[in-house]
């Protein structure tokens, strides 16, 4: 497996493992599963709630969905340093340039 050496200040030598592509590929079909499992809950509640409320709280259901899945990665990374639900399950972990945490620019731009 590759690695990257990183030496500090102090002479110190710190070695990371890159993950591999079919590491990376299995944590984001983790991810994507919560989202299909999100998706099926949501699509209950928006049949349930326009049936018994009205049409326009299903939609709010669903722009609920919505807001998850585009600020899932951004929220997740943040808060959890680094890692998305997938990639604590193989313990990968995402870095910017000079290892400083990962922030919205870094993932969105």
């Amino acid at each position: 497996m590759d690695s990257i050496r990183i030496s500090t200040a102090q002479n110190i030598d710190i070695d990371y493992e890159i993950a591999g592509l079919g590491e990376r590929i299995a944590a984001r079909c983790i991810d994507l599963a919560g989202f299909v499992v999100i998706a099926v809950i949501t699509l209950v509640v928006m049949g349930a709630v326009s049936v018994g409320i009205s049409g326009s709280a299903g939609m709010i259901v669903l722009f609920v969905f919505i807001a998850i899945f585009a600020f899932y990665d951004l929220v997740c990374e943040i808060t959890m340093d680094g890692q998305t639900l997938g990639k604590k399950g193989f313990k990968n972990k995402s870095n910017q340039y000079r290892w400083h945490p990962a922030n919205f620019q870094s993932i969105y731009f």
